[in-house]
């Protein structure tokens, strides 16, 4: 049997759409800094003081910081704009998340499904990849992806029987966290020593331009996790390629409300 979950965060339509997360780098719309001195309370109790100069910090919001505790999601428990600071002594603020989510969920085999946009790709990976300071960007070099019958896959000529067997284990543990489908187009994360992101796309019973992050050039067992996945929503909740859905794992959907100041109905 399936439950629905309306879930809103309270923030109005209009705040939702501000931005995925408030990194000048990525954001649709600019959010102007407002340069403070914030207080982040980490989950081991400790308390530390940064610089921000780049977001609009309020008490409650949750950080990404530089230094010892980076990786680290904090909340804001104190913003002064009242400061005289040596960068010498003080780390920065380097990400302020998003973890806003409008939408009705469904539970679905192990995932929270919303047939909507509740939340964007780059909305969740922020929230499951901290920033990191690189002194050059990375560079990536995309060739042909995979394709297979999602109701074959088993039968795949390129898909190894030890990559489908540990592509098993991954998504019977819940490490397929995210998938998000628009307009036939989607992305996924994938839980397995980090974060792996899969491109693909989905038409006709078809994962089709496959694509993985991670070092094997082969069809890897997070494509195939993946494939997992989108064949059990396929059969579970009629999706197919006409549908604009995001699906969470549940640890990953509740870890999210834990963290945000937002209300569920049942």
């Amino acid at each position: 049997m399936k439950m629905k979950i309306g879930f809103n965060t309270g923030e109005s339509k209009k705040e939702e759409l501000k931005s995925n997360i408030e990194n000048p780098a990525i954001s649709k719309k600019k959010i102007l800094p407002i340069r403070s001195v914030v207080t982040v309370r980490f989950e081991n109790g400790k308390e530390y003081p940064y610089y921000n100069d780049e977001f609009d910090l309020k008490i409650g919001d949750v950080v990404y910081v530089d230094g010892k505790l980076a990786g680290k999601a904090g909340r804001v428990i104190d913003v002064t704009r009242k400061f005289k600071v040596s960068l010498d002594f003080y780390k920065r603020v380097l990400a302020k998340l998003n973890l806003e989510l409008h939408g009705e969920f469904e539970r679905v085999n192990g995932f929270m499904l919303c047939r909507e946009n509740a939340a964007s790709f780059e909305q969740v990976n922020a929230w499951l990849n901290p920033p990191v300071i690189r002194e050059k960007e990375e560079e990536f070099f995309i060739g042909d992806g995979y394709e297979v019958a999602l109701d074959k896959i088993n039968k795949c000529p390129e898909i190894t029987e030890c990559e489908y067997d540990d592509a098993t284990e991954l998504y019977l543990d819940g490490e397929v966290k995210f998938i998000s489908v628009k307009n036939g187009s989607g992305k996924a994360i994938v839980k397995n020593r980090g974060y792996h992101t899969v491109d693909f796309s989905f038409k006709n019973g078809m994962a089709k331009n496959l694509y993985c992050d991670c070092i094997s050039p082969n069809f890897c067992k997070h494509m195939i996790a993946v494939c997992f996945a989108l064949q059990m929503l396929r059969k579970e909740s009629n999706i197919n390629e006409d549908t604009d859905f995001c699906a969470f794992s549940q640890g990953l959907f509740y870890d999210v409300v834990s963290y945000s100041s937002g209300k569920m109905v049942l």
